[in-house]
C-alpha cells in the first residue's frame, strides 16, 4: 500500500484511485469533497460513513452535482440534496430517484435552471402540460421533449399563445385555423415562416392577426386578401407598420378615407401615400399634422394654405413653419405657436420677428438657445429677457451684453441654474459674497470665478467645501490650514467614498502643515513623533483640532468666557 501522501496525489489525478487510497483519506471530508469537485465518480469510493451523511452529501452536490448518481440511495431521495445538485448541473436530475423525478415542484425547480432537464423526468411529468409550458415558455426547443402531447389541441393553444414558434412541434396542427391565428398573435413574424401553411396565410383570420401585430407583413399577405377593408385597416393601424403598409394596397384603398385616416394617425408622413381623393379630406390632412407637424409639407395645397391646419401644424412642431406659405410666416398667431413648440425656429421667422419681445420671450421660454437669435438690439437693453434665458441656462451669461453682467438681478438666476456661469460675470458681482455663495452652493468648483473678499470669505469657502472637496486645492495656503475648512473637506471625501467616488483631500495639505499636526499631536497625547504619524493626519488632527485645552482657548479668544467660567465641565 502507498503512503498517504502518495494516495492523495493519486486520487487529485485520477477519482478512482480513491478506492485504494489510505482508509484515512476515504474518511476527511474535506479531502473526498476536492477530488469529488474534480471527478464526480469518486464519490462512489468515499466511506460509508460520508456517502451517509447528508450535509457532506449536500456539500459534495454543490460542488459536483453529478456526483449524485454515485450517491446513496437516501440522498438521491433527499428534495434538498438533489435540487443542489441540479442547480450545480441539470444533467444530475437523471440520477434522482423516480419520485422527484415525477415531482412538479423539483421539475420546475430544474427547468428554471435549464429547459433542457425535461428531458430527464418521468415520462408521466412530461405529459404534465403545465410543466411542459413552464418549459416553453423559457425555451421553445422543449417542445422536443413533449412529443406525447403534440397530437393535443388544447396544449397545442396553449404553447403557441405561449410562444408561436411551437407551432414548428405541432405539424398536426399547421393547418388549424385557430392554433395558426395564435401562433401569429404570440409571434408575427411567424406569418412569413415555411413552418406556417400556405393556406393558412390565405385564411383571412390569420392573416387579419399577423397584420394588426406588424404591418409589414402585408408583403406576404395573398393579393386576394389586399382589397379588403379589414385586413388594410388592421395592417395601416399597427404601430409596427408606422403607417407606410399603405404602400402595399391597391389605389382604390389607398384614396379610402378611413384607411387612410389610419394611415396618418400612426405616421403622419403616410400623407404622401393616399390617394388624391384622400389627400383632399380636411379631416386627413389634419389627423396627419396632429400627429406629425412637418406632414403639412405633403398637404394638399389648398390645406397648406389653410390657417387651421397651419396653427395645427406648428403646434405639434414648430419646424412646421419652414412648410407654410410665406403669408402665414408674417402671421403673429402663427409664429408665436411655432416658437412656443420650439423656440429655435426663431431663426427660420422673418427678421422682424426677432425683434418682437412676446415672439422672442415666447422662444427662449420654449428653448433658451432662442436668446442666441433674438435681434441683438434687443439683447442689448433688456434685461427681463436675459434673466429669462440665464434663469433657464446659466452658462447664456456668457452671451448676455458685458453691460449687464455686473447687475445681480442678471447674475443671480444664472449662478442658481449654474454655479460655473459666474466666470462670465462682471468683476464686481464675482467679488460679492451673496452672488459667490449661491454659485459655490450650486457648483462647488464655481469658486475659481470668486474674487477679492467673497474668495477668502469662510461662509463661501466652507460652501464650497461641502460642496465639492476639491476646492481645497483652489484655496490659499491659510484657509487650507484652517481646522474648520479641513473638517469639512474630509466630510466630503467621506461622502465621497460612501458614493464609490475615489477622492483623498490629503494630498492638497501642506507637508510642513502635516508635520506641525503630528508634532502637536504628539505633544498633547503624550506620544512619540513616529507614534503621531502613525495616527495618520486626520485622526491626529482631529486629536488636535479637539482637544479640550485648545479648544477653550479658541472659544475665550472668540468671546466666550462667560459662558467658559459658567461651565467648568467644558459642555460648551
Amino acid at each position: 500500500r502507498t503512503s498517504c501522501s502518495a494516495s492523495a496525489r493519486a486520487a487529485l489525478q485520477d477519482g478512482a484511485a480513491l478506492a485504494h487510497a489510505a482508509p484515512a483519506l476515504a474518511v476527511d471530508a474535506d479531502f473526498v469533497l476536492g477530488v469529488v469537485a474534480r471527478q464526480a465518480a469518486a464519490m462512489a469510493h468515499a466511506a460509508p460513513v460520508l456517502r451517509d451523511d447528508p450535509a457532506f452529501c449536500l456539500r459534495a452536490m454543490r460542488a459536483n452535482g453529478l456526483a449524485l448518481a454515485h450517491a446513496g440511495a437516501a440522498a438521491r431521495d433527499d428534495f434538498e440534496t438533489v435540487a443542489a445538485a441540479v442547480r450545480q448541473n441539470c444533467r444530475a436530475l437523471a440520477a434522482a430517484s423516480p419520485r422527484l423525478r415525477s415531482d412538479r415542484g423539483m421539475a420546475k425547480l430544474a427547468i428554471a435552471e435549464d429547459f433542457r432537464a425535461l428531458e430527464f423526468l418521468t415520462a408521466e411529468c412530461r405529459a404534465d402540460p403545465d410543466v411542459v409550458l413552464f418549459a416553453v415558455e423559457r425555451n421553445v426547443a422543449a417542445m422536443a421533449f413533449a412529443s406525447s402531447l403534440t397530437e393535443d389541441r388544447d396544449f397545442a393553444l396553449r404553447a403557441v399563445r405561449v410562444n408561436g414558434a411551437a407551432l414548428k412541434y405541432l405539424p398536426a396542427f399547421a393547418a388549424c385555423p385557430d392554433v395558426a391565428e395564435a401562433a401569429v398573435r404570440s409571434r408575427p413574424r411567424l406569418f412569413a415562416s415555411p413552418h406556417l401553411a400556405q393556406a393558412m396565410r390565405e385564411h383571412p383570420d390569420v392573416a387579419l392577426a399577423a397584420v394588426a401585430a406588424d404591418g409589414r407583413l402585408l408583403d406576404y399577405v395573398p393579393d386576394e386578401l389586399l382589397r379588403r377593408k379589414d385586413i388594410a385597416i388592421a395592417a395601416c393601424s399597427s404601430p409596427a407598420g408606422g403607417g407606410w403598409s399603405l404602400g402595399y394596397l391597391c389605389d382604390e384603398l389607398r384614396d379610402d378615407i378611413d384607411v387612410a385616416l389610419a394611415a396618418v394617425r400612426q405616421n403622419g408622413h403616410a400623407l404622401s401615400l393616399v390617394g388624391p381623393t384622400a389627400k383632399g379630406n380636411l379631416e386627413v390632412t389634419m389627423a396627419a399634422v396632429r400627429q406629425n407637424g412637418t406632414a403639412i409639407a405633403e398637404a394638399h395645397y389648398r390645406h397648406r394654405n389653410n390657417i387651421d391646419v397651419a396653427l395645427e401644424a406648428v403646434r405639434q412642431d414648430g419646424i412646421a413653419l419652414e412648410h407654410l406659405p410665406d403669408i402665414f410666416k408674417r402671421r403673429r398667431e402663427v409664429v408665436l405657436e411655432a416658437v412656443r413648440s420650439r423656440g429655435l425656429v426663431l431663426e427660420y421667422v422673418p427678421p422682424p420677428w426677432r425683434t418682437d419681445r412676446k415672439v422672442v420671450f415666447a422662444a427662449v421660454e420654449s428653448d433658451p438657445d432662442a436668446y442666441l437669435l433674438a435681434d441683438p438690439e434687443l439683447r442689448k437693453f433688456d434685461e427681463e429677457l436675459a434673466i429669462a434665458a440665464v434663469s433657464r441656462k446659466g452658462v447664456l451669461l456668457e452671451h448676455v451684453p458685458e453691460h449687464l453682467r455686473s447687475r445681480a438681478r442678471i447674475v443671480l438666476p444664472a449662478v442658481r441654474n449654474n454655479g460655473l456661469a459666474l466666470v462670465h460675470a462682471g468683476l464686481g458681482c464675482r467679488g460679492d459674497k451673496g452672488i459667490a455663495l449661491e454659485a459655490v452652493r450650486q457648483r462647488g468648483m464655481a469658486y475659481y470665478a470668486t474674487m477679492g473678499d467673497a474668495r477668502s470669505d469662510m461662509e463661501v469657502v466652507l460652501a464650497a467645501i461641502t460642496h465639492d472637496g476639491r476646492v481645497l486645492r483652489l484655496l490659499h495656503p491659510e484657509l487650507r490650514q484652517n481646522g474648520h475648512v479641513l473638517e469639512a473637506a474630509l466630510a466630503t471625501a467621506r461622502r465621497a467614498e460612501l458614493a464609490g467616488v475615489g477622492y483623498d483631500p490629503e494630498i492638497f495639505i501642506d507637508r510642513n502643515f502635516k508635520k506641525r499636526i503630528f508634532k502637536m499631536a504628539a505633544k498633547l497625547g503624550g506620544l512619540s513623533y513616529s507614534e503621531a504619524a502613525e495616527l495618520g493626519f486626520w485622526e491626529a488632527h482631529a486629536r488636535v483640532f479637539w482637544h479640550p485645552t485648545l479648544t477653550r482657548g479658541a472659544l475665550e479668544g472668540a468671546g466666550f468666557r462667560a459662558e467658559l467660567d459658567a461651565d467648568p465641565d467644558n459642555d460648551v
